[in-house]
């Protein structure tokens, strides 16, 4: 035991995290996600928080036919006492759209150069950065899509964040801390 410990503080934080795996082995896709962030496979119903007042968590196609596949959710009191609302990871699919489709977000208009790109895992995956604001509300996501298996896999992580600044005591979220524990998971994204 002590020298799980001693290795720890060694290696990166994120490194000793206890982590559990998603697999749907009919979409062909997996990841790894930290054990305390609770899963829901399909939509979110109707209770989830989401992104507080500014809705549920979108998806980014530009056709209809997506379905969510799953999504990770932090827990609640991940940091408290801060204006974190939720920081979520969620993967759609859409096998009604074609690989151009796939390629573009609502939104961007075509507009490459609005669009970043990542490899992960030897696979190109074409993103967006989109925020919004609302009644004291803020979010912030990205969305990667990336077309396999004739069908367009979209990956998208955020963090909603509400009443710093407004409400008394409360410290404003850790957020490149929470970015980075979520592209630790889109990291891990395997596709075959």
């Amino acid at each position: 035991m002590k020298w799980l410990i001693a290795l720890c503080l060694l290696i990166p934080p994120t490194a000793c995290v206890a982590k559990t795996r998603y697999q749907n082995s009919q979409l062909h896709i997996s990841f790894r996600y930290p054990r305390n962030f609770s899963l829901t496979e399909e939509d979110l119903d109707s209770n989830d928080i989401g992104l507080g007042y500014l809705g549920p968590i979108p998806t980014e196609f530009v056709g209809p036919g997506g379905v969510g596949v799953a999504t990770v959710e932090a827990p609640k009191n991940l940091y408290p006492n801060t204006d974190l609302v939720n920081a979520f990871f969620t993967v759609n699919i859409n096998g009604q759209i074609g690989r151009e489709q796939c390629e573009q977000f609502p939104g961007n208009d075509g507009y490459p150069q609005d669009l970043v790109t990542r490899k992960i895992h030897r696979r190109i995956f074409r993103g967006l950065e989109i925020d919004g604001a609302g009644m004291g509300h803020q979010f912030s996501a990205t969305y990667f899509h990336t077309f396999a298996n004739n069908e367009c896999y979209e990956f998208g992580y955020g963090i909603a964040t509400a009443g710093y600044g407004a409400v008394d005591g409360l410290k404003q979220a850790p957020r490149k801390q929470i970015e980075s524990k979520l592209q630790t998971i889109l990291d891990s994204v395997r596709i075959k």
